[in-house]
């Protein structure tokens, strides 16, 4: 009985387990035609009226580009986390955001992430990439 239930365990947070976070960070420059550092501003759950899912809606003011136009503001929506493969939010902290033009999605799939100083690094292979 026991097997039964850790099997069932694993097999469970596997299923809710967002499976896009091994995509090569080359490959996710490539795919993108907007990189930006962004300013959390302000941020709210939401649900989406069609499919009934929550949401977070987000503003940043922009930092810097990397690659792609400038842009006052990007309004932006994320997923909760874990399953859905959404971005944690924290009031006026820099994100990474990869962004595609006519697309206000963003989530740990495409690259974007919370800045810190364990990530940071990540900001330089951007542009190390980009100037090559």
């Amino acid at each position: 009985m026991i097997k039964k239930i850790v099997i069932f365990l694993l097999l469970s947070t596997s299923l809710i387990a967002c499976s896009c976070a091994n995509i090569k960070l080359e490959d996710r420059i490539k795919s993108t035609s907007d990189i930006y550092i962004g300013k959390l501003l302000s941020f709210n759950q939401a649900i989406n009226k069609e499919h009934g899912y929550p949401f977070i809606q987000s503003k940043f003011e922009l930092v810097k580009v990397l690659k792609g136009k400038e842009l006052p503001l990007l309004n932006l929506v994320t997923g909760l986390g874990g399953g859905d493969c959404g971005i944690s939010m924290n009031l006026n902290k820099n994100y990474l955001i990869f962004q595609n033009e006519n697309d206000n999605r963003i989530s740990i799939c495409d690259g974007s992430t919370m800045l810190n100083y364990q990530n940071s690094y990540i900001v330089n292979k951007v542009i190390k990439y980009l100037e090559d």
